[in-house]
């Protein structure tokens, strides 16, 4: 369904354009969009000009974005990462890490690091037929169902997200590919 590409990539925008600033006002709560793909971090010259600080080109011809909808509030728990531009279908992993880094990988930049916390990965999800894929609500939950202690979310932490996924007939040959990075400072 090609057809319903744009428009659904148009409203994730929109919403992720209208929840950013809100998250940016709650309080001590931050959102932060950070290692977007550079003509100078790419690793086979796969960048392309976006209104978004995107990750690198895939196959699609597009940037993929990760982005938050909702509150930082682990009490609330109403996080939801969405993504958008990547491959319909393809199979996708949210990391969490500790720790940012910039770093050439596969067809895009690695921006998530353990940081003394470690790297964690949500469990497999499938991008759907337009390309996009969201993790969440209940992340804060999920962090404490999945991993060990160290990889909880709570209140005051700082986690580092960005999602990988598989794209085979991307434009560097690797077979993956990865979003940009989020940092979140998670409230009460």
């Amino acid at each position: 369904m090609p057809h319903l590409r744009a428009p659904m990539t148009r409203i994730l925008r929109g919403l992720l354009a209208l929840a950013t600033p809100l998250l940016l006002l709650a309080g001590a709560a931050r959102a932060d969009v950070y290692c977007e793909c550079t003509a100078a971090s790419s690793p086979c010259g796969n960048h392309a000009p976006s209104a978004l600080p995107a990750g690198c080109t895939n196959s699609t011809g597009q940037r993929a974005f990760l982005g938050p909808i909702g509150s930082l509030s682990v009490g609330t728990d109403d996080l939801v990462l969405s993504s958008f531009n990547l491959p319909a279908g393809t199979p996708t992993l949210l990391l969490m890490g500790g720790g940012a880094k910039r770093m050439p990988l596969g067809d895009g930049v690695m921006c998530v690091s353990a940081g003394g916390k470690g790297l964690f990965h949500f469990p497999l999800e499938l991008a759907g037929p337009t390309g996009a894929v969201a993790a969440g609500p209940g992340l804060a939950k999920l962090s404490h169902a999945s991993f060990a202690g160290p990889g909880w979310i709570h209140a005051g932490d700082t986690w580092h997200f960005q999602r990988w996924y598989r794209d085979p007939a991307g434009p560097c040959g690797s077979g993956f590919n990865l979003t940009n990075g989020l940092a979140l400072t998670f409230v009460p």
